[in-house]
């Protein structure tokens, strides 16, 4: 599994930033699906609605990649702390290749606060197993797989963890995908 900034047992703070000041109290009731998000590789997305389409060469006027938000689900394992996952799936409109970002958010003091961020190639799985615990399953890649079938999937539990107010990592395994 991939993670940005922190060490593996953590779900990181990535690099997600909002071009707008938005006073967050409630993350509920935050509307990504009308906002800027920042992505790494495609730059600001403005979305409306929901969608937002870009490409990558900022010369050329037509749709490359479309993304979506997608609302995941809310955890609330402190009964000060709720947490919101959204994915932005964006898919590759002039040649092959899906990505799947999930973002974990939460406010604090007053800001949203990113408590976790990851990029998947072809998608993720996200299970919600409780208020404290949550289930991830992406592709995993053997030796003489084709770039677009994985044949086996990683799971990896994570558990809310109240010292450091995020969730850690708590199992992993590599599993037979189901044909």
């Amino acid at each position: 599994m991939h993670f940005f900034g922190m060490k593996k047992e953590s779900l990181s703070l990535g690099s997600t930033k909002f071009t707008d000041a938005t006073n967050c109290t409630d993350i509920t009731k935050i509307d990504f699906k009308n906002t800027t998000i920042y992505d790494d590789q495609f730059g600001a997305l403005q979305f409306k609605n929901g969608v937002c389409e870009s490409s990558e060469d900022p010369e050329n006027k037509s749709v490359e990649w479309e993304h979506k938000i997608i609302d995941v689900c809310t955890l609330t394992p402190e009964s000060s702390q709720i947490v919101r996952f959204i994915i932005i799936s964006s898919s590759h409109h002039t040649g092959s290749g899906a990505w799947d970002r999930l973002i974990g958010f939460k406010c604090e003091s007053g800001s949203i606060k990113n408590i976790y961020d990851q990029k998947v190639l072809y998608g993720i799985k996200v299970q919600k197993l409780g208020e404290k615990q949550l289930s991830l399953t992406i592709g995993e890649w053997a030796n003489d797989d084709p770039m677009c079938c994985p044949s086996q999937g990683k799971v990896s539990i994570f558990q809310w963890s109240p010292k450091d107010q995020n969730f850690s990592l708590e199992s992993e395994k590599v599993q037979k995908t189901q044909p």
